[in-house]
């Protein structure tokens, strides 16, 4: 089964998921919308890696840096990460 093969068959279950509890009432709604709304920040993350791979091919950026910064001053978040190119 291959990668893509793997995301429609996700995306088609959180649809049908989607469906079946929006049936007009304000939970199913908040539910579609945080559902939409993880699908929609993975697809963007796939597509930076994506365009950046593109980039370095071009040669017009030599790479990616994740950068992990630990939060000392309160409890949350804990850490967040940083993506650039370089």
């Amino acid at each position: 089964m291959g990668k893509d093969t793997f995301y429609s068959i996700t995306d088609a279950a959180i649809g049908r998921a989607v469906y079946l509890v929006t049936s007009n009432s304000v939970i199913g709604r908040a539910t579609a919308t945080a559902l939409w709304t993880i699908v929609d920040l993975r697809d963007r993350q796939e597509g930076w890696w994506k365009d950046t791979l593109v980039m370095v091919v071009k040669e017009h950026t030599n790479g990616a840096k994740l950068e992990i910064t630990y939060n000392r001053e309160t409890s949350y978040p804990a850490a967040w990460t940083t993506l650039s190119r370089y």
